[in-house]
C-alpha cells in the first residue's frame, strides 16, 4: 500500500510540473537539496 501511495504522490507531482523543460529543472532543484553541497 505504501508503494501505491509514493507512486500516486509522484504522478501527481509529474503531472503538476507540465512539460519537459519545467521537469528537469525541478528534478535538478530537488535532486541539489537532497544531496547537499559538493
Amino acid at each position: 500500500m505504501e508503494a501505491w501511495t509514493r507512486r500516486r504522490l509522484r504522478m501527481y507531482l509529474w503531472r503538476q510540473w507540465g512539460n519537459g523543460h519545467n521537469r528537469y529543472k525541478e528534478l535538478r532543484r530537488r535532486a541539489c537539496q537532497s544531496s547537499g553541497p559538493r
